[in-house]
């Protein structure tokens, strides 16, 4: 999933106790937030000078087990990549 658009959002699914996401940080990202079942986290910077590719954007391994909602929300007007879960 790549997108540019503020506020612009994807969600899925999954059973499990923990997750991880990954997708790149570079020049053009910038602000996205997680939001797992009812839990907000605050904002995370996906920035970087380099560029990092396939790199971690989020990590939680103390889901409780059980199905979980995840939304991934772009906050700006920046790229945000998501590689694979």
């Amino acid at each position: 999933m790549t997108t540019s658009k503020a506020d612009s959002q994807m969600s899925f699914k999954f059973y499990g106790t923990g997750l991880q996401l990954f997708g790149s940080k570079k020049q053009s990202n910038g602000l996205y937030q997680i939001t797992i079942d009812e839990w907000t986290y605050k904002p995370a910077n996906a920035y970087d000078v380099a560029g990092i590719f396939q790199t971690s954007l989020f990590s939680s391994v103390a889901l409780t087990p059980g199905l979980h909602t995840v939304w991934m929300k772009n906050l700006g007007n920046t790229t945000l990549d998501l590689d694979f879960v």
